[in-house]
């Protein structure tokens, strides 16, 4: 080589070639090479730059054609993204990635965007269940229409309702009961626990007893808890002591606790009454709003339960930095008829004619002997947990001979 310049060019074309890696060759260099291999083959010296061209033009259309198709599916992506159905549901599901998205302007999708944003796409085509947030996606016939229904997580709604419940104007409206573990029988009072336990490749579990006879004022306690001062009734409930029944079904728990709270005659309670109309407006607001209108309805919708929860006295955001605050499910807007008198009848005469084929042991026997001797024909037992260690202590059905029933008792909802 006659120049610096052209062996190092000579010296990258060698380190390619033993790396297996095409590289051009101007045809300068080339003619080069070959004036110095007089009388030598370099036919494979030609086909290299050759292929080598061909791979470089191949490269470079490579290059363009995935520019292209890359930003088509950036385009398809955010027109799938502005989807009504889809954002929407992104507006629930993730508000900082759909705020992040809706104020992209003309900038490109970033890689992570574009990673999201398709895993979106799977996951509202592949997995629509109710709390995906993506059940507008859901393919239904137009025989099958059903309105999506977004409601609040029932944690939050039962964290609410227990908060508000021992107060005096909420406590009047609610039906109290005792802890289901609390006992009473012919024997005494007591609470039991099932104990569970493994070890060693087995388990099992128990029931363990404690003898609260002697803790009158407990008794006292779970006969009454609507009498109690609102700070031990409230003691109470947390513990376990006492519970409380759900006022109305789900669906209107937060219509009956904004009025509920209205009405109180505690101050707290009211202020957490108004928090509690202004999440209900929100609610109302995300479930016909687009994707902008559900994301400040999602952000006051979370504040304004914050604000009741503190009103409340709750020491915490607890359940809502625990929990999805709001999903979408499918509520069919077909309601079911009920069915008719011919069916009604049809249904009657096949359960008769099941309860006589059955064979009743006789354990069940004498269980119902016992049951019929305490409560009477058609009665009910308010434990049946209770009823059933009365039973045990006295060594029922193996060294006790109840009296039969005259003829074979009907099953009820408990033996069934």
């Amino acid at each position: 080589m006659h120049s610096t310049a052209a062996r190092r060019k000579v010296l990258a074309w060698r380190r390619a070639a033993h790396a297996e890696r095409p590289a051009e060759v101007v045809p300068e260099l080339l003619a080069e090479v070959r004036s110095h291999l007089t009388g030598s083959d370099t036919t494979a010296l030609g086909l290299w730059t050759e292929w080598a061209a061909v791979l470089s033009a191949a490269r470079a259309r490579l290059r363009t054609v995935a520019a292209e198709v890359g930003s088509q599916e950036e385009q398809a992506l955010r027109v799938l993204l502005n989807t009504p159905a889809l954002a929407n549901a992104l507006a629930v599901v993730s508000p900082v990635f759909s705020r992040r998205v809706r104020q992209l302007g003309p900038r490109r999708l970033s890689h992570s965007e574009r990673l999201t944003a398709y895993r979106y796409a799977v996951r509202a085509a592949l997995k629509t269940s109710p709390l995906s947030s993506l059940t507008e996606l859901a393919p239904y016939r137009p025989e099958d229409r059903a309105r999506v229904r977004t409601s609040l997580h029932p944690l939050i709604l039962h964290t609410v309702l227990r908060s508000a419940a021992p107060r005096i104007g909420i406590r009047e409206q609610l039906s109290w009961r005792a802890n289901a573990s609390w006992r009473t029988g012919a024997h005494g009072t007591w609470l039991s626990e099932p104990q569970l336990h493994a070890g060693n490749g087995f388990g099992w579990s128990n029931d363990e007893i404690i003898d609260v006879r002697r803790r009158s004022e407990l008794a006292e306690a779970v006969r009454e808890p609507g009498e109690l001062a609102p700070q031990r009734l409230a003691r109470h409930l947390d513990s376990g002591l006492v519970g409380i029944d759900d006022p109305c079904p789900q669906g209107e728990l937060l219509d009956w606790l904004t009025a509920a709270l209205a009405t109180s005659a505690d101050a707290c309670a009211r202020r957490a009454g108004t928090h509690l109309a202004t999440a209900g407006e929100a609610l109302a607001r995300m479930e016909k709003g687009d994707a902008h209108e559900r994301t400040h309805a999602l952000a006051k919708l979370n504040e304004s339960l914050r604000l009741a929860l503190r009103a409340l006295g709750t020491a915490d955001d607890w359940p809502l930095t625990a929990v999805t605050p709001v999903y979408e499910d499918r509520a069919d807007a077909v309601s079911v008829p009920l069915p008719g008198p011919s069916h009604r009848s049809a249904l009657r005469h096949y359960a008769a004619a099941a309860c006589d084929a059955l064979g009743l042991s006789p354990a069940y026997r004498a269980m119902a002997g016992e049951f019929v001797s305490r409560f009477g024909p058609g009665g009910v037992c308010p434990d049946v947990f209770a009823f059933c260690q009365d039973l045990a202590r006295t060594g029922w059905p193996y060294t006790t001979e109840p009296a039969l029933p005259e003829a074979p008792p009907r099953p009820g909802r408990s033996s069934c």
